[in-house]
């Protein structure tokens, strides 16, 4: 399964991001790829690679030059039924200062289904062939019609229409906030653990500190940037 990081007002964010990035190698290993993103100058800037953390020759270059306050970074596992490993189809997903990163199954994905809701501005920007790209301009097309919580809740009405069972952690942020939700229709939900100090937030799928909790199932968290 995907790994996923958040990191809102952390002084510790570089250490913290090179700790998640090697939790490639922590079961399930994870070596299909990954991506990196952080806000900074009013903007999305992101770095990925289809290849492996440790197969990426200026990864830790590229850290260690990052001064943001919010970062967002994946770690792709892909599963038997999932699309191939390529760089389209690695997180993040960004278009138009929107970003967005997923770990879970639609577990009966037909792309033509999910494709009669997206409007169709946004089909041409669809480079590759994951579920995960399909629900980000899903996402997008919900963001034009709902706010905030209200677009992640028809999110899942839609979803809930096309397939059986879906499960699913989702970050999902443009320049003014962040949702974030550990959502479960018909499966066992997916780990996702959150850690709060002072005013910073680390959300990780597998812990980074000593003190953390789980987000609770079917919960929507929406964070606010300044």
């Amino acid at each position: 399964m995907c790994k996923l990081f958040f990191s809102l007002n952390n002084a510790n964010y570089i250490n913290n991001l090179k700790q998640f990035l090697e939790q490639t190698f922590t079961p399930p290993i994870s070596t299909d790829g990954f991506g990196i993103s952080w806000f900074e100058n009013n903007k999305w800037r992101f770095y990925k690679n289809q290849n492996s953390y440790n197969n990426d020759m200026i990864v830790n270059n590229v850290i260690s030059n990052i001064d943001s306050t919010r970062i967002i970074a994946h770690i792709r596992h892909i599963c038997p039924q999932c699309a191939n490993i390529s760089y389209n189809n690695t997180h993040p997903f960004v278009h138009n200062n929107n970003i967005f990163i997923h770990n879970g199954v639609i577990e009966d994905f037909d792309k033509n289904k999910i494709l009669k809701y997206i409007d169709n501005k946004y089909i041409d920007y669809i480079e590759g062939d994951t579920d995960s790209e399909y629900i980000f301009y899903l996402l997008l097309t919900l963001k034009d019609k709902y706010k905030h919580k209200l677009i992640i809740k028809n999110l899942f009405i839609i979803l809930k229409k096309i397939s059986k069972k879906f499960y699913a952690n989702i970050m999902f942020a443009d320049e003014k906030y962040i949702i974030i939700t550990r959502y479960a229709w018909g499966g066992e939900p997916i780990k996702l653990y959150y850690n709060k100090n002072n005013n910073g937030v680390l959300i990780t799928t597998e812990p980074l500190t000593k003190k953390y909790n789980m987000i609770p199932v079917n919960k929507v968290l929406v964070y606010k940037f300044n």
